[in-house]
Order: structure tokens, then C-alpha cells, then sequence
């Protein structure tokens, strides 16, 4: 268990590494489970031995200048992943998050068994949509990004990421478009120089899918030549539509800016 938390964890800190996004309560405990000779069970408290983390999640979508933001603050006990973290969470209403918390904490005990922390996260930012920007009231949602209803069910979710570099570009590519093609998403995969942009159009859940595998299965290889997993992975855009926009997924080579902005406008995305 320690080899997948000091994992997870450090990939959460590589992905979330904005601004008060990710706040690490242990970095003695993180430093001393690297250690394979390393041994908790030997503490006077088993709370000691707990990775503990902060993850401020965000509304993007929402318009305003202090969008709503849910603080997820999870504790890894010594045999997670094959027990359910401990979970809180706070924000600026007590009533929602005992609902965010009810949900959440019954979801981790299906997962348990895996690394599921970024699927919590994620699981989060859906329900936040929910409870915020649709029961909660929010009046100042950006509906380009979220369409009005009760539910994203049915509807296509469109997320543009930036992918830092690939080292085995064959075999990356291969993966996300077997992907693609397994989850049903559409949209397209353009390189130009250095710059590696992706465009994921699909159903909510399959979307989410895709994301949780793209940070958690090695893609790539390190500068040693072992398999790594994504940590360098940035989401720039992230809402819902209910216009299909692509009918497969491209893989592109841009050879100029010209063809690059092409990509988008060809795909009503100028705006990107």
C-alpha cells in the first residue's frame, strides 16, 4: 500500500499544482514511506501514519470572480487503498456539503481495492455542478460551459487539455485513440512543435473515464525509459454542450500557427 499512496499522491501534487490547490499536511510521512525499510506499524499513534492532503476544487465554469470551491480533505489510513480514505470537506455552505460528503464517502467504498482519490475528485466536481450552479442558485454560470436542466446526463462534455511532452509518441498515441474509440469520444489530437493540445467531446461519465485513466495508467516513458503515468497534464477548458461538434478523432500535425487556428475554427472553437 505505501508504493501506491506515495504514487498517488505524488501524482495528485504534479496535477494539481496551481495556487492553493493541493496542500500536503505530511511531507515528513511522504519522505519516510519512500523509504522501502520504512515501518508505521511501529508508531504509538496510527493516525500518525496517515498521508494527509487538502485539494481545493473549483467551479471554472462559473463566471463570477470567486467561483464556488469545495476544499476535499482526505486522509490515507496505512491499508488504503484497500480501505476507504477518511474524507471532509468545507465550503461556503454547510447544508450542501453534508450532501457532498454523504455522496462521496459511499462512492470511495465501491472503489476500494484501487487508487481512487482523482476518481473522488472528480466525482466532486460533478456533484458541485449539481448543488452549486443548479440547486444552489448560482445565477452568474458561464451557459456556454453548463446547459440549464437538472443533469448532465445526455449531454457532451468537451474538455481541451494540454499535454506537456511524449517521450514514446507512437505508443502514447496509440493509447488515447484506443481510448477514444472505446468510450465512444470524438474530437482531435493536433501537435504543433512543441505544443501537444487535446480535444476530448463525450458523453459526461465516459469523458470522466477517460480522464481518471489518463492519470492513473503509464502512458509514457520516463527519461530512463520506464513506463510512467501522465503527471504533467493540464486542463484548460472544461463545460457542457448540446451540439455535437466532431464526428471522430484526428490526430493532427500543424505545421504553422495558420493550421493550428484551423483546427478550432473549422470546429466552431475560434475562441480557444
Amino acid at each position: 500500500p505505501n508504493a501506491i499512496q506515495v504514487s498517488e499522491v505524488e501524482a495528485l501534487q504534479a496535477i494539481y499544482c496551481g495556487k492553493n490547490e493541493f496542500h500536503l499536511h505530511t511531507p515528513e510521512l511522504l519522505s519516510q514511506l519512500k523509504d522501502p525499510q520504512s515501518d508505521c506499524s511501529s508508531s504509538s499513534s496510527s493516525s500518525s501514519c496517515m498521508l494527509e492532503f487538502t485539494l481545493q476544487v473549483r467551479l471554472l465554469e462559473v463566471s463570477r470572480p470567486s467561483p464556488p470551491e469545495v476544499d476535499l480533505h482526505v486522509r490515507l489510513p496505512e491499508q488504503y487503498p484497500y480501505v476507504a480514505p477518511v474524507l471532509s470537506v468545507a465550503s461556503c455552505r454547510r447544508d450542501i456539503d453534508k450532501l457532498l460528503l454523504q455522496d462521496l464517502t459511499e462512492y470511495s467504498s465501491e472503489l476500494t481495492g484501487e487508487a481512487m482519490v482523482m476518481k473522488l475528485v472528480w466525482r466532486l466536481h460533478d456533484n458541485m455542478r449539481k448543488y452549486f450552479l443548479i440547486d444552489g442558485g448560482v445565477d452568474d454560470v458561464d451557459t456556454n460551459a453548463v446547459a440549464v436542466g437538472n443533469s448532465t446526463e445526455g449531454r457532451l462534455r468537451t474538455c481541451l487539455v494540454r499535454i506537456d511532452h511524449m517521450r514514446a509518441k507512437s505508443r502514447y498515441v496509440k493509447l488515447l485513440t484506443s481510448w477514444m474509440a472505446e468510450l465512444c469520444i470524438n474530437g482531435f489530437l493536433v501537435f504543433y512543435g512543441r505544443l501537444i493540445l487535446m480535444l476530448a467531446e463525450g458523453q459526461s461519465e465516459n469523458v470522466r473515464t477517460y480522464f481518471v485513466r489518463h492519470r492513473t495508467v503509464n502512458v509514457d516513458v520516463d527519461s530512463s525509459g520506464r513506463p510512467c503515468k501522465e503527471r504533467m497534464l493540464t486542463c484548460l477548458c472544461d463545460g457542457h454542450t448540446q451540439t455535437q461538434r466532431f464526428l471522430r478523432f484526428d490526430v493532427i500535425e500543424a505545421n504553422s500557427v495558420g493550421q493550428l487556428q484551423n483546427v478550432f475554427s473549422k470546429a466552431g472553437l475560434q475562441s480557444l
